[in-house]
């Protein structure tokens, strides 16, 4: 049995989590372009982990050009198992505390 792994699609500086212990970079090829950058896969508290930047390291990729289609078609080939979209408050500000965890209402 393939072993499947938590998915973790984050914004900037999430690439560089403490405790992250990087085990092999993967670059994935998809019908719809390429994904934001290469994949990560890592284990973090125990976890094995597949983590994609969604602006590419170091921010290098605006939101409005974000190819949302190819990261998650890369996800899914890389055998990530649930995709958690993690991003910073900066358009919730004055709405949440810095740390607060928001569900989506609704998934387009």
């Amino acid at each position: 049995m393939v072993e499947k792994l938590l998915g973790v699609i984050g914004g900037s500086g999430l690439y560089q989590m403490k405790g992250l212990e990087v085990i092999e970079k993967v670059i994935v090829d998809t019908p719809f372009g390429s994904p934001s950058d290469s994949i990560i896969i890592g284990k973090l508290a125990g976890v094995k982990l597949a983590f994609l930047p969604r602006h590419g390291v170091g921010h290098v990729i605006p939101p409005s050009e974000i190819n949302f289609r190819a990261n998650i078609f890369a996800m899914k080939k890389n055998r990530s198992r649930t995709n958690y979209i993690c991003q910073r408050r900066g358009w919730y500000e004055g709405k949440y505390a810095s740390r607060s965890f928001c569900g989506a209402a609704s998934i387009h």
